[in-house]
Order: structure tokens, then C-alpha cells, then sequence
């Protein structure tokens, strides 16, 4: 009887963790990032219209994104920088590497996907599961530039979006990019 017992609870058992880690895996698999960007975020503020948001998508492993921007249409760069609100930090991805972009009447659309090649400065060699780490902390952010503000137009924190989400107010920064 008890080894019929015993063998209930190891079966029970690795049910229970077979059921954690696919759960675990399907969560990975569905994790969503965003940043609104305007030009508030940037110090001293830029006089701008314009304003973007982009989101990321885990899918396998990469990170899909789409950015949506008003107001400007001539981006000279966007980059995920590593740093937190109110700190300037190095450039980790450089967005328009992996980009395909078009112009609307408004402003323009950019999507593209980011792997682990993708990563440079301190996170070369590093994996999505790293930049992903560092997008849920709060450590990174996106700096849209163009000619007339070649420091940065708009910039926006990255931050988990959804159920486990610690905050929905867009963290700003009080420095301007120099990356």
C-alpha cells in the first residue's frame, strides 16, 4: 500500500512540474514590452509634435517589433539604449539595423526583429533572455533621432506590458541621449 502510495505522489508530482514549466514556457513565449515615446523625455525637453510607441513581442527566439510614429517621418536613428529613466546609457540594438520602415502622411511605421546578433556594446554575446531581463527591470529605452535633434527627438522607458506589469505610467527620463 505504501508503495502504491509513493508512486501516486512521484506521479502527481512530475504532473505538477510538467504543468509549471509549460505554463513558464507559454508565458515566455507571449511576453509583451512597450515604451511610449515623446519628446518630454528628452532634457531639455524638445519642442517637437511628435510622439511614437513600440512594442515588443517575444516570438521563439527573438523579439518582433512595431513602432508607430506622428509627427516625423525623418528618423536618422532609433536605438534600444541600456540605461534607466533620468541616465543617458549605451546604445544595446540598433533598431534601424534591423528595420523596414515606411512613410504615412502623419509620420512613419518601422517594424523589424531582434536576435541574439542584434545585441552590441555590453550585451554582445549576450541572448534576448538578457535583453529581456533588462527590459523588464527597467533598464532600457528607445531614442528616436533625426537631424534636427540628432541627440534624440523622442525617447521612451521599455517596460513589461501586461498582467504582471508593476506600473502602467510611462517612466520618463530627465537627461537627453547622447548615444
Amino acid at each position: 500500500m505504501s508503495q502504491i502510495r509513493t508512486m501516486c505522489m512521484i506521479v502527481l508530482a512530475a504532473a505538477l512540474a510538467t504543468l509549471v514549466i509549460t505554463a513558464t514556457q507559454s508565458y515566455a513565449q507571449n511576453e509583451k514590452y512597450r515604451a511610449k515615446l515623446d519628446g518630454n523625455n528628452e532634457v531639455p525637453a524638445v519642442n517637437t509634435t511628435s510622439e511614437g510607441v513600440i512594442n515588443f513581442k517575444t516570438k521563439n527566439d527573438m523579439l518582433t517589433w512595431k513602432m508607430n510614429v506622428t509627427g516625423t517621418n525623418d528618423a536618422t536613428g532609433v536605438n534600444i539604449h541600456k540605461g534607466k529613466a533620468g541616465e543617458n546609457g549605451e546604445v544595446v540594438v540598433d533598431l534601424m539595423k534591423v528595420s523596414k520602415h515606411s512613410d504615412n502622411p502623419k509620420g512613419m511605421t518601422m517594424r523589424g526583429n531582434v536576435t541574439d546578433s542584434s545585441l552590441t556594446g555590453s550585451m554582445a554575446g549576450q541572448t534576448i533572455a538578457d535583453l529581456k531581463t533588462a527590459m523588464a527591470n527597467g533598464d532600457t529605452y528607445v531614442n528616436l533621432k533625426t537631424q534636427d535633434h540628432p541627440d534624440g527627438e523622442i525617447r521612451g522607458q521599455i517596460k513589461i506590458k501586461g498582467d504582471n506589469a508593476t506600473s502602467s505610467a510611462n517612466v520618463t527620463s530627465s537627461t537627453n541621449s547622447t548615444a
